[in-house]
């Protein structure tokens, strides 16, 4: 079963920063994130709205796992094919969820490992016209 401990371990790592950078964006303590992180203490509701608001989910997706956008939330998701593909995954039984989940992080590491090879690309391009 899926925890908030693990939920918020997925956030983390989806917005690529490191314990210290949410405790410094949400004012908690670094060690009470890492309690909190290991399992060993549960967050205060404070804890977990400023956890919520920093990642732009619902308090209940933090506690249960549903409902991760809300009108309430103020980056809630508002593109058409993002919604479309929520509502399909929410469909999908749990092994389904995790193929996707799989495909999709297979996805964005292609794409990030293409952008840092365009961007390599432009940099020496770049370097090549103004050394003509």
């Amino acid at each position: 079963m899926e925890t908030i401990t693990k939920r918020l371990a997925d956030l983390i790592a989806l917005k690529g920063i490191k314990n210290t950078d949410l405790a410094k964006a949400t004012e908690t303590n670094a060690s009470t994130i890492s309690r909190i992180l290991n399992g060993i203490q549960t967050p205060t509701a404070d804890t977990l709205y400023k956890f919520a608001q920093y990642f732009d989910v619902t308090m209940e997706y933090l506690l249960t796992g549903k409902n991760i956008i809300s009108n309430n939330c103020t980056g809630a998701i508002t593109e058409p094919n993002e919604l479309k593909l929520i509502a399909h995954y929410r469909q999908m039984n749990i092994v389904d969820q995790e193929d996707i989940l799989l495909i999709a992080e297979m996805k964005a590491k292609k794409n990030k490992r293409k952008g840092k090879a365009m961007s390599s690309h432009s940099e020496n391009d770049k370097l090549t016209s103004e050394t003509a």
